[in-house]
């Protein structure tokens, strides 16, 4: 895929959680393959830093997300209305008309890796050959 912007490419960095429970709710049908996908398209491009008041939020647009995805921006719209309506993300007024998503539950999408990774030692034990 071509180089998006570069508010993009600042955004599309790090990690986040994901949360099991999602994928059973998927096997459930309580939300669809595309809803989950954009969901996580949602989260990735949210605020993270909790010292900024729209912590946990985004205000793409529903345009620049379809260009992401390959969707086109109904598709978009019908699907973050799904997950408004289904409890995953509230729909606040932003400037100039522009939708802002929050995230429900952002405590369960995001951690800050603080403890450095302890070096892999080598716990094998030698067996016999069978």
């Amino acid at each position: 895929m071509e180089n998006l912007d570069e508010e993009l490419d600042w955004k599309l960095r790090g990690y986040f959680n994901m949360p099991r429970e999602l994928f059973n709710e998927l096997a459930k049908g309580k939300i669809t393959p595309d809803q989950l996908l954009l969901l996580s398209v949602y989260i990735a491009l949210a605020t993270w830093d909790d010292r900024h008041k729209d912590y946990a939020e985004t205000n793409i647009s529903n345009r620049k997300i379809a260009r992401i995805m390959s969707w086109n921006k109904d598709k978009v719209g019908l699907n973050k209305g799904l997950l408004f309506g289904r409890g995953y993300i509230d729909l606040l007024q932003g400037k100039n008309r522009q939708i802002k998503v929050r995230i429900k539950k952002p405590e369960s999408f995001f951690t800050k890796i603080t403890d450095k990774v302890s070096e892999n030692k080598s716990t094998t034990s030698k067996c016999k050959p069978t």
